[in-house]
Formats: structure tokens, C-alpha cells, sequence
């Protein structure tokens, strides 16, 4: 299923969910998702939400140009530490082959993991009947690069698509 053929079903969902919600309110007519909708205020939401993207945009381009400027110092960093430690070069080179393994094993047991990680969910909704399990997967796997926060997101994710296109 695709995210285009799958929303009428979703918005269908969406509008029975708000009125069982509601029922337990005991309101006379709950409202329909059109009602909701006309009370929402698109502007500032739009307005929040470009702004949250400028500083994502804005902090990802920063991420990318220190990485740019680090890789292409890296030839460099060699006869740098040679100059910064000439007296005891070889204590500053092992320190420094130290932190480059620490952080490659971090690096690939971080990949590692989080490849089981998307892998495993895939597995699960797959085997549970979910649409788009490979699309969670994979989302699962690359935000499982964000500390803390990654994970909540993945599951709060896979816990939102499983509401909206589950029939039970």
C-alpha cells in the first residue's frame, strides 16, 4: 500500500477514533474531523512548523560543513600534532590512534545495533500484517543514531502508522 491510496482509509480512522474518544465525553454530537479541522489554525501551525524546519535546515547545513572542513583536514592532522607535541610526538599520536579506534568501534557497534534494531521491527510488523513495515525499519534503523530520543521516536512512529491502517 502506498501513503497516497492509504489515507482516505486513515482519515476514515482518524474520524472514528476522535468519536469514540469523544463518546466517553458525553457530548451530543461529537465533532467530525471537518469541524476539528476548521477550528484549527493553519497559519501558526504552519508558521511553527517552518520555523522548526529553518533550524533544522540551518543546524544540518552547519553539521555538514564542519564535516566537510574536518574530512579535508585530516591529510593535515598528522604534521599538526608533529608540531603541536614535538617533544613527545609518539605519547600524542598514540593518544590520538587510541580516540580514532574508540570511536570506530563505537561507530560500528552503533551501525551494528541499530541495523538489529530496524531489522527486527521490519520482522515484527511484517509478521503482524502492518503496512509499511520495510518504511519503519528503515526509519527505525536511522533514528536509532539519535541518542535518547531516536528510539521514542521510532516507536511513537510505528505506534501512530499501526492506528491509522490497523483494522483492529
Amino acid at each position: 500500500a502506498s501513503f497516497i491510496s492509504a489515507a482516505p482509509q486513515s482519515g476514515r480512522r482518524i474520524d472514528t477514533i476522535i468519536r469514540e474518544m469523544l463518546a466517553g465525553l458525553e457530548l451530543e454530537t461529537p465533532p467530525g474531523v471537518s469541524q476539528l479541522l476548521r477550528s484549527f489554525n493553519f497559519a501558526a501551525t504552519l508558521r511553527s512548523f517552518l520555523f522548526g524546519a529553518n533550524d533544522f535546515i540551518g543546524a544540518t547545513i552547519a553539521v555538514f560543513i564542519y564535516t566537510v572542513f574536518l574530512l579535508l583536514e585530516q591529510r593535515n592532522s598528522d604534521h599538526k600534532i608533529s608540531i603541536l607535541f614535538s617533544k613527545d610526538e609518539a605519547t600524542a599520536r598514540g593518544r590520538v590512534r587510541l580516540i580514532t579506534q574508540a570511536v570506530r568501534r563505537y561507530v560500528g557497534i552503533k551501525t551494528f545495533t541499530s541495523a538489529l534494531t530496524g531489522i527486527f521491527t521490519f520482522i515484527v510488523l511484517y509478521v503482524a500484517g502492518m503496512d509499511f513495515a520495510a518504511l519503519l525499519g528503515v526509519t527505525t534503523f536511522l533514528l536509532n543514531f539519535i541518542p535518547i530520543i531516536g528510539s521514542i521516536i521510532a516507536v511513537v512512529l510505528a505506534g501512530v502508522v499501526s492506528v491509522l491502517t490497523m483494522d483492529s
